[in-house]
């Protein structure tokens, strides 16, 4: 992956979690799947 991609990618998963779920600092956030 180029490092510019890897930059985006990093900054769209922090919108994600700051705005998409609402995660605020010291809040966990548990994410499961199934069990391969």
């Amino acid at each position: 992956m180029s490092s510019e991609f890897e930059k985006k990618l990093e900054k769209y998963a922090e919108v994600i979690l700051k705005v998409g779920l609402n995660l605020r600092p010291k809040q966990r956030l548990l994410i499961g799947g199934p069990s391969v």
